[in-house]
């Protein structure tokens, strides 16, 4: 009798330790990556598949913020507000959050985040930085510094994901939600520069956004041989191909038929210099 009641006190001890760690943020309790980013493939589940038998409709929105003003484009080194709201879910008794931004084809971090205010962490997982909640939070909004990398280092993309909890201690009732494509900030003066080398008078996209496909119309003073190459939100190459352009105007089809939909880049380059430009596929 004794033995049975020990058992039975070892499991409701390590079961309350498990639904109170699960309270904090899934780069602490679980050492995994739910913000739908890239690095969450290969994961059980993300934050929306786990936690998704819940009463409740949440969305979520992610915003950069310079002082009160949300912006699209980042300056190097310079701070901001990362913001992240769960929203039409009042009626939860509790809220969390996980947060990264990253760069590249490598899917590098990107920033640093500040110190962070009572009821938010940041973890290190696999070389990046993750901001989330450090307990179950009352309030639906979660705000932290973020500064951005010293050095222009491209295109960054923001991803993250929420919950809102019915607290019951287990993620019975709870719903997840994501960020179904990555909010990707340019960096701040980078096209204008390259416009300026590449002296194109124009450059036109249409439909932009588009279903399927897109024509490319370019009037240029500068002939020669170009690389046009285009990039998933993910920062992976999913086409690549030389493109001999003329003096004057000149177009080309862009085939996105066999894509998902999404954000695209589309990048031409010289061999020393890029210009991007971007295509939302719908």
């Amino acid at each position: 009798m004794k033995i049975r009641l020990l058992y039975l006190l070892f499991f409701v001890i390590a079961g309350s330790v498990f639904f109170l760690n699960n309270a904090a943020g899934p780069a602490e309790v679980q050492g995994a990556d739910r913000t739908n980013s890239p690095l969450s493939n290969g994961t059980s589940c993300s934050l929306s598949s786990c936690h998704n038998s819940g009463v409740y409709s949440p969305g979520i929105t992610a915003q950069l913020l310079d002082g009160e003003t949300a912006v699209s484009m980042y300056e190097p080194g310079k701070t901001y507000t990362l913001s992240i709201a769960i929203t039409g879910a009042d009626e939860a008794a509790g809220y969390g959050f996980q947060s990264v931004l990253l760069y590249g084809e490598g899917n590098l971090n990107a920033g640093d985040f500040g110190t962070p205010p009572a009821g938010v962490q940041v973890i290190p997982l696999d070389d990046r930085m993750y901001a989330e909640q450090s307990m179950r939070s009352s309030s639906s909004t979660f705000a932290i510094d973020w500064t951005a990398p010293s050095e222009g280092v491209g295109d960054i993309r923001l991803y993250a994901a929420g919950n809102a909890a019915n607290g019951n201690g287990s993620n019975s009732g709870d719903q997840g939600v994501a960020l179904q494509e990555p909010i990707v900030f340019t960096q701040a003066g980078a096209s204008s520069a390259n416009d300026r080398l590449f002296s194109f008078n124009e450059i036109r996209l249409a439909p932009n956004p588009t279903r399927n496909h897109v024509l490319l119309t370019i009037d240029n003073d500068r002939p020669g041989l170009y690389r046009m190459s285009l990039f998933d939100a993910t920062g992976k190459n999913i086409q690549d191909r030389n493109i001999k352009l003329v003096q004057g105007i000149q177009s080309e089809w862009i085939d996105l038929t066999d894509q998902p939909n999404g954000l695209y880049l589309l990048q031409f380059s010289n061999g020393q210099q890029s210009f991007t430009q971007k295509i939302l596929k719908q």
